[in-house]
């Protein structure tokens, strides 16, 4: 078994390390201090396709696997885990229409992703958070919580459900959930 890179997949991994080193590397540490994200830096990432990496090619994106957007997270990952997490979320939004979506929900929410708007999800369990891992309900899925308040502190936005659990705080309102 062959487990080099294909030439298709030395050039992905190359374009994320050039994006890495050219553009996040040099504002990690700022945007780290000042706990914000850069928006233009996710329309240079999708410039040169590293968002929506797993957007189906039927529907306008690049088609690329798992495996592919592995190489570009681990990549980006490398200059700051933290921006990786933002430009690496839309192709999360993706995976769950990809696997679930109906054929409508799929040509909506990957022509939205692609024109630019921004993915967004979380999940909590009364007894675990946001470690799905450790809920006893049901196996772990990507689910949209049902919230009773919506407080806003500057960018950040906290959702609590229940008064028993709370959903991460988000720096950003995200136009599309699951």
């Amino acid at each position: 078994m062959n487990f080099e890179l294909n030439e298709q997949q030395k050039l992905i991994q190359q374009a994320a390390r050039d994006f890495a080193r050219s553009e996040i590397l040099p504002i990690a540490a700022q945007c780290d201090r000042e706990a914000n994200f850069p928006l233009e830096l996710m329309d240079k990432a999708r410039d040169v396709g590293l968002v929506n990496v797993t957007v189906p090619a039927e529907y306008g994106g690049s088609g690329l696997g798992a495996f592919d957007l592995a190489l570009v997270t681990q990549e980006l990952a490398w200059a700051c885990t933290g921006i990786n997490g933002a430009l690496g979320l839309n192709s999360v939004i993706a995976d769950v229409f990809h696997v679930a979506g109906s054929v409508e929900q799929k040509k909506q929410v990957f022509s939205r992703l692609n024109s630019g708007e921004f993915g967004g999800y979380a999940l909590t369990e009364p007894d675990a958070g946001s470690d799905c891992q450790r809920s006893r309900r049901v196996p772990c899925a990507v689910v949209i919580p049902m919230c009773s308040t919506a407080t806003r502190y500057g960018y950040r936005i906290r959702l609590w459900r229940n008064s028993s659990s709370y959903l991460p705080e988000q720096t950003r309102m995200a136009d599309i959930a699951a």
